[in-house]
């Protein structure tokens, strides 16, 4: 029964914390009281897009360096966007060191450099280059790559 946010009902499990509440006991709680439901959001998660992973260097995440080569592969496992995002200017030497990049969601990238946001749609492969002149990205030829960062 629902009563101004107010619900109504039978536990259907036992719960393990509470041991003065058993399965069939009949209990009263708030909408605030709700963490889960099994009915599917009807507004979508505006996060979602954001959270497939990406591999990205250092010279990002930790030197501050804005986004300025990023390409995108056919994603090689379930949670990778297939994005590598890069500045465009690390050596073949910094590159081929695997401790110069990370893997993290394209979020975690968005919040320190978001000039690429409106490309994340874009399908694999493609890849896309600052231009200083026009002061945006610009699409060039996709990398033929099996995995991992290169530029």
């Amino acid at each position: 029964m629902i009563e101004e946010d107010r619900f109504s009902g039978a536990l259907a499990n036992d719960p393990f914390y509470i041991k003065d509440l058993k399965h069939g006991d009949a209990i009263e709680f708030d909408a605030r009281h709700i963490i889960q439901t099994n009915t599917d959001d009807p507004v979508p998660d505006p996060t979602a897009p954001y959270l497939p992973r990406c591999l990205v260097t250092n010279r990002i995440l930790k030197d501050g360096a804005p986004v300025r080569y990023l390409y995108r592969e056919q994603p090689i496992q379930a949670d990778d966007s297939g994005w590598r995002i890069t500045a465009g200017d690390e050596t073949d030497e910094y590159m081929e060191d695997i401790e110069n990049s990370t893997c993290v969601s394209l979020g975690a990238v968005l919040s320190v450099d978001d000039s690429f946001r409106d490309l994340l749609g874009s399908a694999a492969p493609c890849a896309y280059e600052w231009n200083e002149s026009t002061g945006r990205f610009e699409e060039i030829d996709a990398p033929d790559v099996a995995a991992g960062l290169t530029h």
